[in-house]
């Protein structure tokens, strides 16, 4: 079941929103709290952080442990943050990622700093932008945007 619909707290109305984690994304929205977690299996921490105006990151498969969650999807299932900035991201994923021994297939890999990556240049970074179905019904804002991005900074 997809769950979605206007979230009231404490009567007033914060923002539609959508998706399992949607108290997470409105929590974080009216600054109850300064992160939360959320569970992603098919967009439940990307959406309703895009529906609530903050920063979801569902982070790479076995990067953060998933013991304790109830799973859905064991192959898609991953838990990551939602908070009002990407340093306040970096800061959660810092503390959440790496091996837990009480999920054997979290990963083993070092973890890195990321809130330190916060602060190294995006300079020769590549972003790929799909050539076929992701222009289809874009908002013109959004295209116009995406185009100045590709004429200014991207390569081919």
């Amino acid at each position: 079941m997809f769950i979605m619909g206007i979230v009231t707290i404490l009567g007033t109305w914060i923002m539609p929103q959508g998706g399992s984690s949607s108290g997470s994304g409105a929590g974080v929205a009216a600054r109850i709290f300064y992160g939360a977690l959320g569970s992603d299996t098919g967009g439940s921490i990307r959406i309703p952080s895009a529906m609530s105006g903050v920063v979801g990151l569902k982070p790479t498969q076995t990067r953060v442990s998933r013991f304790g969650l109830m799973p859905l999807s064991f192959s898609f299932d991953c838990s990551g943050p939602l908070t009002r900035s990407v340093r306040d991201a970096a800061r959660i994923l810092d503390v959440i990622a790496g091996y837990d021994k009480k999920d054997p297939t979290s990963s083993q890999r070092a973890t890195d700093n990321y809130e330190e990556a916060c602060a190294q240049p995006v300079s020769g970074l590549r972003v790929g932008v799909p050539k076929t179905y992701f222009y289809d019904d874009l908002d013109p804002d959004v295209e116009a945007a995406m185009e100045a991005v590709k004429k200014n900074n991207i390569q081919n």
